[in-house]
């Protein structure tokens, strides 16, 4: 059964470390949002974290394509029953954003929903503290620029920007998600 009520369609972006689990969890718990996370998903069915994936090969790449069609599969079910849903992953370029908002079955159902990016923006030095501190001891910051685009406007989404190097700003953040989407 189709609900055609609004439902919004949150993407979540920013380096690992950045801030947008927190940020997930706290939308799913206050704020009735369903999250699906690549990263769940690729445990979920394959057992795998993303750099083990990675050091597959082809093969990885053909899992993660997996892993993306369960997601547009999981996502197009919750909006299709008016449920706000959010998506947790680093969507690191413009390609996967896009990806993420309009698929083929979202255009060709017109599935009415409200769509944003939520980009998570930290400081260098304070994404390399929160991943020293999570033991990644790699220059993950480096590794991500090599891949990272920087969001820009395409007509398909609201682009909103969020500090997330302290506490305060991270508090600041809750509130105006809260604000945005209650």
């Amino acid at each position: 059964m189709i609900n055609l009520a609004r439902a919004h369609l949150v993407v979540l972006t920013g380096y690992p470390s950045s801030g947008k689990t927190t940020a997930s969890k706290y939308m799913v718990n206050k704020l009735d949002f369903t999250r699906l996370s690549t990263d769940d998903l690729r445990e979920e069915m394959f057992g795998l974290s993303y750099p083990q994936m990675m050091k597959l090969g082809q093969k990885g790449e053909d899992l993660n394509r997996q892993i993306y069609n369960e997601l547009t599969r999981r996502k197009i079910e919750l909006l299709l029953d008016g449920q706000n849903t959010l998506i947790d992953s680093t969507a690191n370029d413009n390609k996967s954003r896009i990806y993420h908002f309009e698929t083929r079955l979202i255009r060709e159902i017109d599935i009415k929903t409200l769509k944003t990016l939520l980009y998570l923006q930290v400081d260098r030095d304070e994404l390399t503290r929160r991943n020293e501190e999570r033991g990644r001891t790699r220059d993950v910051n480096s590794e991500w620029d090599r891949m990272w685009d920087e969001p820009t406007q395409c007509g398909l989404y609201d682009i909103v920007t969020m500090q997330n190097n302290t506490p305060e700003q991270q508090q600041t953040i809750l509130r105006q998600l809260e604000k945005r989407f209650k």
